[in-house]
C-alpha cells in the first residue's frame, strides 16, 4: 500500500475543547514566544484500561517524545508519578500531580481494535482545568498520526506557534549491498518504506517545494541523470538528462524553477532550470567545481559549495545578479552540504574538522557566526532544516552504521528517528504535509 494512501485512512473525530483562559493561565510560562521549563506528565495511554499494550507503549512514547523535540516542554519521568496511569481523567487527583513538579499532565485512554478509538485531554495542573480534550478514530497504523496532530495542536494553544514538523515526512536513500533504496519515513523514523528500489545508485533525494514529488539522481540508464518521483501517482519522470552530472536539485519557494549541477560543459556549474520549459539560466561560470545549491525561503539567493577559494566552501549567491558570490565560511578545509533554515537565518552544513571528522555545524548569517551541533559523534552529515527550523535532521555512523538522526539547533537534543538493514544517507526534510496526502 502506498504511502500516500496509508495516510489518507486516518478519520479525525476530534472536539477541542478551551477556552481564552488559557494564555492568560500560563501568562507566566511564556518568554518570548516560547514555553520555559514547561514540566509535562505523560502517563501511560491504556487500552481497554491496560498500559502495557503494544500499541498503547507505542503511542505514549510517541507522545513523549513528540512533546519533546518541540522544545517546549520537559517530560517528566514516570518513575516519580504517584498516581498510575489506570485512574480515569475525571478522577485524577492533581494534588498528586503538583507532588511531582507537573504543570502540565496529559491522559489518554484507546478503545476497540479496528478502527481504534483515542481520545486524548491535556490539563493545566495548578488550576485543575481542561486546556484540550480531542477524540480520534483511525486504523491502528494511521491512529499514530492523531497523536502528532493533539501535540501540535498543544503547542498552537499554549505557545501561540503551529510546529509543522509535527505533519512532515523525511526521505532519504538506505544502501544494503548493491542494492539501493530511496526511502520515506514520517518525521520520527515511523511507517518507513521504500517507495524506490533499484540495484542501480541512487543518491541526493530533496522534495519538491509542496511536498509531492521527490527529486533524486539515479544512474537507472548508466548516467547520472535527475528524476522526480510523484509520490501520487508512484511514478518517475525524468527532470535532466545532460551529458555529464545532472544532481542537486534545490526548489525555488515558488515551484516554478529548480537549481542544480550540471556537468554537461565539462565543469561543474549551477543552473536554474524552468520546470515547465525546461530552460536553462547558467548561474555561475568559472574553473572552480560549482555545487550543492540552496534556496533561501524568499527566493533571492543561493548557497553552495565551491573549490574556488582552493578547498570546498559554503558561498551565496544573489539571483538578481548571479555574478555577486560571496564567500560565507572561512573557517575549516572542507565545508559543504548547505542548507538555508525556512526563516534565512541560519545555514546549516557539513564541515570537516581538525581530526579529519565530518560535523553538522550551523553559519548565522546576520553575525556570522558559526555554531557546532556535532562533535566526536562519529561521522555527521548531510544536515536538512524541518518545515518550521526548529530542527536538523542528518545521517550519523555513531553506533556504528549510518543511521538517520535529528537534532534541535543548539545540538543539545539528539535523537535517533531510523536504523535499517543498510546504511541510511543523504535525508531530506519536506515541506508541512497535509493529512490527506
Amino acid at each position: 500500500m502506498g504511502i500516500h494512501i496509508r495516510r489518507s485512512l486516518m478519520i479525525l473525530c476530534a472536539v477541542a475543547l478551551w477556552g481564552g483562559a488559557v494564555h492568560a493561565q500560563l501568562k507566566g510560562e511564556v518568554r518570548d514566544g516560547a514555553l520555559v521549563e514547561y514540566a509535562i506528565a505523560v502517563p501511560a495511554f491504556t487500552q481497554g484500561g491496560d498500559p502495557k499494550g503494544e500499541l498503547a507503549k507505542n503511542l505514549t512514547e510517541t507522545l513523549r517524545r513528540d512533546l519533546t523535540l518541540t522544545g517546549y516542554f520537559a517530560v517528566l519521568d514516570e518513575r516519580s508519578f504517584v498516581e498510575g496511569p489506570e485512574v480515569a481523567a475525571d478522577k485524577v487527583n492533581f494534588k498528586n500531580w503538583l507532588t511531582v513538579g507537573a504543570k502540565g499532565l496529559v491522559k489518554a485512554t484507546l478503545t476497540g481494535v479496528d478502527p481504534v478509538e483515542l481520545e486524548v485531554q491535556a490539563f493545566d495542573v495548578a488550576g485543575g482545568k481542561k486546556l484540550l480534550h480531542k477524540k480520534y478514530k483511525a486504523n491502528p497504523k494511521a491512529i499514530r498520526k492523531a497523536v502528532h496532530s493533539f501535540a501540535r495542536d498543544l503547542v498552537q494553544i499554549l505557545a501561540g506557534e503551529r510546529l509543522k514538523f509535527l505533519s512532515s515526512r523525511i526521505a532519504f536513500v538506505e544502501k544494503s549491498g548493491r542494492t539501493y533504496k530511496l526511502m520515506v519515513a514520517d518525521f520520527d523514523g515511523a511507517d518507513a518504506a521504500a517507495v524506490l528500489t533499484s540495484d542501480k545508485i541512487l543518491t541526493l533525494p530533496s522534495w519538491s517545494s509542496d511536498g509531492a514529488k521527490i527529486y533524486y539522481t539515479a544512474y537507472t540508464s548508466g548516467e547520472p541523470y535527475l528524476y522526480a518521483f510523484d509520490l501520487k501517482t508512484q511514478k518517475s519522470a525524468l527532470i535532466s538528462d545532460h551529458p555529464g552530472l545532472n544532481t542537486s536539485a534545490s526548489p525555488a519557494p515558488d515551484g516554478k524553477s529548480i537549481a542544480l549541477r550540471l556537468s554537461k560543459d565539462g565543469n561543474a556549474e549551477l543552473y536554474l532550470m524552468n520546470l515547465e520549459s525546461k530552460a536553462l539560466t547558467r548561474l555561475t561560470s568559472n574553473l572552480a567545481i560549482d555545487t550543492a545549491p540552496s534556496f533561501s525561503a524568499d527566493g533571492k539567493e543561493i548557497a553552495f559549495v565551491s573549490n574556488r577559494s582552493g578547498n570546498p566552501h559554503i558561498y551565496r549567491l544573489f539571483l538578481n545578479d548571479p555574478a555577486r558570490v560571496e564567500r560565507l565560511t572561512d573557517q575549516g578545509k572542507y565545508n559543504q552540504d548547505p542548507d538555508y533554515s525556512p526563516d534565512g537565518k541560519y545555514i546549516a552544513f557539513t564541515g570537516r574538522d581538525e581530526f579529519y571528522m565530518f560535523d553538522i555545524f550551523l553559519f548565522d548569517v546576520a553575525s556570522r557566526v558559526i555554531s557546532r551541533l556535532t562533535q566526536k559523534q562519529g561521522k555527521n552529515e548531510n544536515p536538512s532544516f524541518s518545515p518550521e527550523g526548529r530542527l536538523i535532521v542528518f545521517s550519523s555512523d555513531r553506533t556504528g552504521k549510518n543511521g538517520i538522526w535529528l537534532s534541535n539547533v543548539k545540538g543539545d537534543k539528539q535523537v535517533q528517528i531510523y536504523t535499517g538493514p543498510g546504511e541510511a544517507i543523504t535525508p531530506s526534510w519536506s515541506p508541512e504535509v497535509p493529512v490527506t496526502q
